[in-house]
C-alpha cells in the first residue's frame, strides 16, 4: 500500500452529529455573551437595537437548543474541533451585522466592524468613535474581551494533549501527559486570570483617567489587545497622560502567555522570570520601541516627544494592540518598517496576543542554528532544537513552522489586490501586516471609503491571524467533509 493510500486510510472526516452538538453548545454561549450589549442598548434608550440583539440572541439560543438535542461522541475530533474555531470566528461577526448596523453603520462597514471586534484586530471603519453611541462602542469592545479570552482557552482546547504548544499552554516550561489538568479545571483557571487582570486593569485605569465608562472601553480592549478606542486620537486622547502608559502596561501584560500567572499565582516565579518567550517579549519589546525613539529623533522631532511616542508605538506594536499615540500615516519609512517587524512577531504563545507568536520566532532560530552547527558535525551525530532545555520532535518542529510560512503567503497574496488599487507600497504592506498580525494600526487605508473588495480582503487577513491559518485550511479540504466517518463507542 502505497504512503498516499495508508494515510487515506487513516483520515476520517467530520462527523455532522458532533458538529451539531457542540455547534450548538458554541451558540448558546455567544447568546449569553450577547445579553450584555442587550443590556446596554436597552439601558441607553437604543430600542431598535436592543430588539435586533435581542432577536439575534433568541435566533442564537433556539439554534443551540436545537442542537444539543442531538446525540453525539463525547469526544471530538482535532479537525472537528477546527471546524468549531472557525464556526465561531466566522459566524459571530455575521450574527452581528444586523445589530451593529442599527446604530448608522452600512452593512459592509458592520460586518468589518464584527469581524475586527471577534478577532481582536482593531482596524475600524469609524473615523470618529467619540461621535458613536456609547452602546455601540461598549458592543465593540466587549466582543472584543470575549474574542481575546475564547482565543486563549481556544489554544488549550485544540491543542491538549499535542506536543509541545499544548504543554506550553498548561505549563510553560513542558507538563507530562500525567500532571495535565482536566480542560474545564484548566479553562476556570484562564478565565479567573484574564477576568483578574481586567478588573485590576479597569480600576487602575479609571483612578487614572476619572471616566468609568472610558476606563472600561480601554481595559476590554486593551485586556484583549484588541485596539478599538472610544477617542478620536486614541492614547492621546486621554485626559490624563499617565493613562496611555497605564494601558500600554495593560497590554504588554496580556502579552504574556495566561497560564505563566496561574504558575505565578502557585508561587512558582521562578518559571515566569525564566520563560524564554517571556524574556524575548520584554527584549524585543524594548528593542522595537528603542529603534522607533531614535528614528523618531533622528527626523527632527523633539527627543521628550519621540520617547513617549517611540515607545507607546513600540508596545502597542508587539503586543498587537493597535492603540497609537501618533498617526501612523506621518510615520516616516523607516518608522513603518520597524513597527511592521514588530507587529509580525507579535507576542505569547496562549496569551490575547496576535502576530506569529515569538514561541515559533525562537524554534525558527533554533532550527537556523541547528542547521548551521550540523554542517560541523559527524552524519551519526543526534542534534536537535531545544527550548528551554526540552527537545523537539520534527512534527512539532513542523506544525510551529507551519504558520509563520502561512503567515507571510497570505500577507504576499494580500498586497496585490492594494497594489492593484493603486496604493502606496509601504501603506499597503504596513495594513495588511496590521490586519494578518490582529494588530490594528492604520496608515489611513482602512476607512468607511475603502471598495468593499479590500475590506473583505482584510477581514480574511484578520480572520486567518486570529485562527492561525490552520483551521481556515482544514475547514477548506475537502478531506474534512469528504471520506469515512468514524463513531467513536
Amino acid at each position: 500500500m502505497s504512503p498516499e493510500k495508508r494515510l487515506k486510510a487513516l483520515e476520517h472526516a467530520v462527523r455532522p452529529r458532533v458538529l451539531a452538538r457542540y455547534g450548538g453548545q458554541l451558540a448558546i454561549t455567544v447568546a449569553l455573551l450577547n445579553v450584555v450589549p442587550l443590556v446596554a442598548a436597552l439601558f441607553a434608550g437604543a430600542y431598535f437595537s436592543a430588539a435586533a440583539l435581542a432577536g439575534v440572541v433568541a435566533l442564537l439560543t433556539c439554534c443551540g437548543w436545537l442542537g444539543r438535542r442531538v446525540e453525539a461522541s463525547e469526544e471530538i475530533q482535532a479537525n472537528e474541533a477546527l471546524v468549531l474555531a472557525a464556526a465561531a470566528f466566522v459566524l459571530t461577526p455575521l450574527a452581528l451585522t444586523w445589530p451593529l448596523s442599527t446604530f448608522g453603520l452600512a452593512p459592509i462597514d458592520a460586518w468589518f466592524e464584527a469581524v475586527s471586534a471577534v478577532t481582536t484586530t482593531g482596524l475600524s471603519t469609524i473615523v470618529a468613535p467619540e461621535q458613536q453611541p456609547w452602546p455601540l462602542l461598549l458592543t465593540r469592545s466587549w466582543m472584543q474581551w470575549y474574542g481575546g479570552l475564547g482565543f486563549a482557552v481556544l489554544c488549550v482546547v485544540l491543542l491538549v494533549p499535542r506536543g509541545l504548544a499544548a504543554r506550553r499552554l498548561l505549563e510553560p516550561s513542558g507538563a507530562s501527559e500525567s500532571n495535565i489538568p482536566s480542560m474545564t479545571i484548566h479553562a476556570r483557571k484562564l478565565f479567573v486570570a484574564y477576568l483578574t487582570m481586567s478588573v485590576i486593569g479597569w480600576l487602575a485605569l479609571w483612578l487614572a483617567e476619572r471616566d468609568g465608562l472610558t476606563a472600561l472601553l480601554h481595559t476590554l480592549s486593551g485586556v484583549s489587545t484588541g485596539g478599538f478606542s472610544s477617542l478620536n486620537a486614541s492614547l492621546a486622547g486621554f485626559r490624563h497622560p499617565a493613562s496611555a502608559w497605564l494601558l500600554s502596561l495593560i497590554t504588554l501584560a496580556a502579552a504574556v502567555s495566561l497560564p505563566l500567572y496561574l504558575s505565578a499565582a502557585r508561587g512558582n516565579w521562578h518559571r515566569l522570570a525564566t520563560d524564554p518567550e517571556f524574556r524575548a517579549l520584554l527584549l524585543m519589546t524594548l528593542a522595537f520601541a528603542a529603534g522607533l525613539t531614535a528614528i523618531l529623533a533622528t527626523g527632527g522631532m523633539n527627543p521628550i516627544a519621540a520617547l513617549k511616542h517611540g515607545f507607546l508605538l513600540g508596545i502597542s506594536s508587539q503586543t498587537t494592540s493597535g492603540f497609537s499615540s501618533i498617526d501612523p500615516s506621518t510615520l516616516p519609512d523607516a518608522a513603518k518598517w520597524t513597527s511592521i517587524l514588530s507587529m509580525t512577531a507579535g507576542g505569547s504563545v496562549g496569551s490575547t496576543a496576535g502576530g506569529i507568536k515569538l514561541l515559533r520566532l525562537l524554534v525558527l532560530l533554533r532550527v537556523v542554528q541547528l542547521l548551521v552547527r550540523r554542517m560541523g558535525l559527524p552524519p551519526h551525530a543526534i542534534a536537535e532544537p531545544r527550548i528551554n532545555g526540552r527537545a523537539l520532535g520534527a512534527s512539532e518542529v513542523l506544525q510551529i513552522l507551519a504558520v509563520p510560512t502561512l503567515f507571510l503567503v497570505v500577507v504576499t497574496g494580500s498586497i496585490i489586490p492594494f497594489l492593484i488599487y493603486g496604493y502606496v507600497p509601504i501603506d499597503a504592506l504596513f495594513e495588511v501586516v496590521s490586519a494578518t498580525g490582529t494588530v490594528g494600526l492604520s496608515t489611513g487605508i482602512t476607512g468607511s471609503d475603502l471598495p468593499g473588495v479590500l475590506k473583505t480582503v482584510l477581514a480574511f487577513d484578520m480572520l486567518a491571524g486570529r485562527l492561525e491559518f490552520i483551521a481556515l485550511l482544514v475547514v477548506l479540504s475537502p478531506y474534512t467533509w469528504i471520506g469515512k466517518r468514524y463513531e467513536i463507542p
